[in-house]
């Protein structure tokens, strides 16, 4: 648990088998930079990973108000695990996925209690990707491009 207003910088993770593990909670206000992420008025900026097989595992949450951007995967064997949860007000942006073979896992859930979800850019680029068993995008949500 990263408590609020708490502050990483550099690369959290710079090897491609590494994971956010089950409970990892980013509280509100929580900052990180270079190639990682913030949480609260959660923003993620620049490549979040690199490499094939990483992953956010069960049990990652992005608060409401929560900001992706930049490419979150640029390569194929990499997915939002079942339980990854991004919150109402969330955004999307930039090409979250680039490569064919890749999901929203079972159980990712982009929450609403506003209907303000909005997913941006390229989801998928190729042809043989979908979103998984049990992806909920409440009422409201946005998908663009």
């Amino acid at each position: 648990t990263a408590n609020a207003g708490s502050t990483f910088s550099g690369d959290l993770y710079t090897a491609g088998d590494t994971t956010f593990s089950t409970g990892f909670t980013a509280l509100t206000g929580t900052t990180f930079t270079a190639d990682l992420y913030t949480s609260g008025q959660f923003t993620v900026t620049a490549e979040l990973y690199t490499s094939g097989d990483v992953t956010f595992s069960t049990g990652f949450t992005a608060a409401a108000g929560s900001t992706f951007s930049g490419d979150l995967y640029a390569a194929a064997d990499a997915t939002f695990n079942a339980g990854l949860t991004a919150n109402a007000g969330s955004t999307f942006s930039g090409d979250l996925y680039t490569a064919g073979d890749t999901t929203f896992s079972t159980g990712f859930t982009a929450l609403d209690t506003t209907g303000q979800f909005t997913v941006t850019a390229e989801l998928y680029t190729s042809g043989d990707v979908t979103f998984s068993t049990g992806f909920t995008a409440a009422a409201g949500s946005t998908f663009s491009g």
